[in-house]
C-alpha cells in the first residue's frame, strides 16, 4: 500500500499539471494577437536588396559573394555578378524597381558622405608648424630640437 500512495499522488499532479497547461493554452489562444510591424521602423533607409530580395535570396547572394572574393575576384567583377544574378531572380518590373531604388539609396548614401562639405584634414606637418610659431620648414631640425629638450628633462 504504500508504494501506492506515492504513484497516485505522482498521478493526481500530473493529471492537475496537465489540466492548468491546457486552461493555460486556451486562454492564450483567446487573446487577440496585436499585429507587429515585419520591421522595426529605423531612421535610415532598408537597402534595396532587403526590400526587393528575400531573406533566402539575400543568404545565397551572400555566399555567391564571398565566394568569388575568395576567389580574387575585383569588385567591378562581384558587381557585374550581383547584377547577373539579382536580373535572373527577379521579374523584369521588379528588376526596374529595384535599378531605381538602388540608385536612388546609392545617391542617398553618397551625398551624406560629400568629400566637398568636409574640410581637407591638414597634415602633421602643418599643424607643427601652427602651433611651433617656426617659420622654418626644416622638420628634421625641429623634432632634434625637440628630442633634446625631451632628453633633458
Amino acid at each position: 500500500m504504500p508504494l501506492r500512495s506515492p504513484n497516485r499522488l505522482f498521478s493526481v499532479f500530473l493529471l492537475l499539471h496537465i489540466f492548468l497547461l491546457c486552461t493555460v493554452l486556451a486562454e492564450v489562444n483567446r487573446v487577440p494577437e496585436v499585429a507587429q510591424p515585419v520591421r522595426p521602423t529605423r531612421g535610415c533607409p532598408l537597402s534595396p536588396y532587403a526590400t526587393y530580395l528575400s531573406q533566402d535570396q539575400q543568404e545565397t547572394l551572400h555566399e555567391l559573394v564571398t565566394e568569388a572574393r575568395q576567389q580574387g575576384a575585383d569588385e567591378s567583377t562581384v558587381k557585374l555578378h550581383i547584377d547577373k544574378y539579382i536580373s535572373k531572380v527577379l521579374p523584369p518590373q521588379k528588376y526596374a524597381e529595384f535599378q531605381e531604388a538602388f540608385e536612388r539609396f546609392e545617391a542617398n548614401r553618397r551625398e551624406k558622405r560629400s568629400t566637398e562639405e568636409k574640410k581637407i584634414p591638414k597634415k602633421v606637418f602643418d599643424l607643427v608648424d601652427q602651433y611651433s610659431g617656426s617659420v622654418d620648414t626644416d622638420y628634421s631640425k625641429f623634432y632634434k630640437d625637440n628630442v633634446r629638450k625631451l632628453r633633458r628633462l
